[in-house]
């Protein structure tokens, strides 16, 4: 936990410097430090940028907060596509792709940035946060 909050003045000023309240961009908000505690701060520090520019094209939040955390790994997640290579569940999902292909790379974060997005939507909705 200590970890989490050394990283939030960071985001939040991030968030500030784009013109975006994290009281309002909660989910946002807690999308970016889902990404800095599972990717490399690059990561979480490209995310508020995205995100704000998805908002301006008239992207609804959820979906702007879907193809932000796709968009901010900038199609660099080799750990990432390790997995999606070897596991039969991304396999899968991903055949209709070339291997490697940006959109293979864009399909394989996708399903896992999307699983995580719907996690985290979920439990703030339980909590009445959105």
């Amino acid at each position: 936990m200590r970890r989490i909050k050394s990283r939030l003045p960071r985001l939040t000023e991030l968030f500030q410097q784009h013109n975006l309240n994290v009281n309002k961009h909660t989910a946002a908000y807690i999308n970016a430090v889902d990404l800095w505690n599972q990717a490399a701060p690059r990561v979480s520090d490209n995310f508020p940028q995205i995100y704000a520019n998805n908002i301006s094209f008239g992207l609804s939040i959820d979906d702007a907060i879907r193809r932000s955390r796709i968009d901010a790994f900038n199609l660099s997640a080799s750990g990432l596509f390790n997995i999606c290579s070897r596991e039969p569940y991304y396999i899968s999902r991903l055949a209709a792709y070339p291997r490697n292909s940006m959109q293979w790379k864009r399909g394989c974060i996708d399903i896992d940035q999307n699983r995580r997005r719907l996690a985290i939507n979920e439990i703030l909705t339980n909590r009445g946060v959105i």
